[in-house]
């Protein structure tokens, strides 16, 4: 499936539901603001605790709060995405009516915990992508700082040359974690009961080959959210679009429930 006709595919099977896709955007777009909004609240609230706790200028109490705040929001969202993603499944027709009474036949709690526990281990594993690039720049600037001291520098700046390629060539590491966060919905709802590796192998797997589309994908709807005229639907199209992206790849991926 290319990406225009999967792109096509999910605009026909929302404009079915327009009413659900803009609620799916606005709630989108209120929780992220009431989650931005906790968090300047908390950051305003410890600021006067730096000064009591003696801590070093640089680092605020809110920096120590900062690792539970993210749990807290991924909990939240864990537990918001996946009444999107069920509803999302349910109108682009990925998710089958075996499917849904398997969802509907487990607690809400233990299918939150559970997405829970995949969206930190997709997110931990995007921060960790980040450090081999990051610390090839590292190098580049201690190389540079170094080759300010020296009088013949040239060995330096090659060596600089080749740190700073490397680090932007290692940048497809996060990227490629990102395209495979798009296939966590699929795999997480087809597979609720498979351990978190599983269901994070499954979607490395599912998201094999379609990078580019699924990249593709997101720039058109970026491209969407500046219009105030689709900004409602570009998300659901997004979400939709992703699914179905994921879900043709993963045909012969899957295994059967």
């Amino acid at each position: 499936m290319k990406s225009p006709s999967a792109f096509a595919q999910a605009r026909t099977a929302l404009r079915l539901h327009a009413r659900e896709a803009a609620v799916i955007s606005a709630g989108t777009a209120i929780l992220y603001m009431l989650l931005w909004m906790i968090g300047i609240l908390i950051e305003c609230r410890t600021f006067s605790l730096t000064a009591a706790l003696l801590l070093p200028s640089p680092i605020r109490f809110s920096d120590l709060l900062l690792p539970l705040l993210l749990i807290g929001a991924a909990s939240v969202l864990s537990l918001y995405r996946n009444r999107v993603d069920a509803q999302i499944g349910e109108m682009t027709g990925v998710l089958t009516e075996c499917d849904l009474g398997f969802l509907a036949c487990n607690s809400r709690f233990w299918l939150w915990w559970r997405r829970m526990a995949v969206h930190l281990l997709a997110n931990t594993l995007l921060l960790l992508a980040f450090v081999p690039s990051v610390t090839l720049l590292s190098a580049a600037i201690l190389t540079l700082q170094l080759a300010a001291a020296v009088g013949d520098a040239t060995l330096h700046l090659i060596l600089l040359l080749h740190l700073l390629m490397g680090a932007v060539m290692l940048l497809v590491l996060p990227l490629r974690i990102w395209c495979a966060m798009a296939a966590v919905p699929l795999c997480y709802l087809k597979q609720p009961h498979r351990s978190v590796w599983t269901v994070w192998h499954y979607a490395m797997l599912c998201t094999k080959g379609i990078c580019g589309k699924l990249l593709q994908n997101r720039l058109r709807c970026a491209a969407c959210i500046l219009f105030p005229g689709y900004w409602f639907s570009a998300y659901p199209q997004l979400l939709a679009t992703e699914m179905l992206l994921c879900s043709q790849n993963s045909e012969n991926i899957l295994p059967q429930i």
